[in-house]
């Protein structure tokens, strides 16, 4: 066996193992990268769900509750794993005062996808309304932890939390 130590000199040795750890990160880069383009090619179905969504879109935009809803339960239905189309669904319910029913979507949808963050605001709105302080402070605390601190929301879920957890003390203001 050839011994690869003789042709190196003292200082190439000593940076022996920092190579083989960039090696082994720029190999798990490119497998990450193509994992990531492979899953964004969509299915037929999902393409689907996505035009449905966007249908649901126009109409909830038009405030046209019950159509913009049956073309969300249209896009979930093709695609259970389209966290953002549960998010959607849950808002339309929220506006037409089904509100146990919008916390379960939002619920399902950072099930689905954690770092969805507006699922995260939206479930702290209704806990704030339905005055459940402890889980509002704690939906709005993982809003700022996982949100770009430059992001608006990101520093209205600092602010709330700031309050609640002022509300929350020993001596509220």
């Amino acid at each position: 066996m050839y011994n690869m130590g003789c042709l190196m000199n003292e200082s190439s040795r000593k940076n022996y193992p920092g190579i083989i750890k960039v090696i082994f990160i720029c190999a798990a880069i490119f497998f990450l990268r193509a994992n990531a383009l492979a899953a964004k090619e969509l299915t037929a179905q999902q393409k689907e769900a996505r035009a449905y969504r966007a249908k649901g879109l126009e109409y909830q935009n038009a405030a046209d509750f019950p159509a913009a809803a049956a073309f969300y339960q249209k896009a979930v239905a093709l695609d259970p794993f389209y966290a953002v189309a549960y998010n959607d669904l849950g808002i339309v319910f929220e506006a037409t005062g089904q509100v146990q029913q919008a916390k379960q979507l939002y619920s399902r949808a950072i099930e689905i996808d954690p770092g969805l963050l507006s699922a995260y605001a939206n479930l702290a709105i209704i806990c704030e309304e339905e005055r459940d302080l402890e889980k509002a402070a704690y939906y709005w605390q993982k809003r700022a932890r996982l949100g770009d601190p430059n992001d608006i929301w990101t520093i209205k879920a600092k602010r709330r939390l700031a309050d609640i957890q002022l509300v929350l003390s020993d001596n509220p203001a």
